[in-house]
């Protein structure tokens, strides 16, 4: 494989492995079951004094605003705000459309460069890089996140945020009562199991890809 070659693979492979970051990401904040069980397991009505319904539907309420197609100010039916508290989840939504529009970014010369390697026949090494990236990086950030939640959850807002107005206060900003950390916790895990399980389809059609190379040989 010549140099020229190698690079292909390597920005085909890195392309892919942003794909599934940003797919996966996408994918589970759209996961509500995660959030509804939460309800449940942590009795957030109980806490909060709202009905179970009345949680889902403020959550619905978020989780619209998220998306490329959600309203343009977020307005809880059942909690207040201050502008902090807006201007925080406007910029958290920022992060999110970052992501969203990623699956175009890195799915589109992901899929030109998977096109241009079937054609001239150059192989399938891209695959082998994305999995290892795909699997490599959540896998360690799992660790971190399992062994040192709250390090990783006050790094994470650190680095993502230039201010400290996700330090939310409960008396401003009451819906932070019913966001527990333990719900994040349950978001992040699932975005690396996403990004690992894309990693671990890269590999495996990367091995039938092998396999098929030895035999026709």
């Amino acid at each position: 494989m010549t140099s020229r070659h190698t690079l292909f693979h390597i920005f085909t492979g890195l392309f892919l492995a942003l794909f599934i970051i940003s797919a996966s990401v996408t994918l589970a904040l759209n996961f509500r079951f995660i959030y509804y069980g939460d309800i449940d397991r942590y009795e957030l009505d109980k806490a909060s004094g709202l009905t179970k319904e009345e949680l889902r539907e403020d959550y619905r309420v978020l989780i619209s605003y998220n998306s490329p197609w959600g309203p343009d100010e977020l307005s809880f039916p059942h909690f207040t705000m201050s502008e902090g508290g807006r201007q925080h989840f406007r910029e958290a939504k920022a992060i999110f459309m970052f992501f969203f529009y990623g699956i175009f970014m890195f799915g589109i010369p992901a899929l030109l460069g998977i096109i241009i390697a079937k054609k001239k026949r150059l192989g399938c090494a891209y695959l082998m890089i994305s999995s290892v990236i795909s699997v490599l990086l959540p896998s360690a950030l799992g660790l971190f996140t399992v062994f040192a939640w709250d390090r990783f959850f006050v790094m994470f807002h650190e680095l993502s945020f230039g201010n400290d107005l996700w330090l939310f206060d409960p008396a401003e900003d009451p819906v932070i009562a019913v966001l527990p950390d333990e719900y994040f916790f349950h978001e992040a895990l699932a975005i690396f199991m996403l990004v690992i399980a894309g990693g671990l389809i890269c590999a495996a059609l990367w091995k039938r890809s092998a396999r098929r190379g030895k035999t026709q040989a």
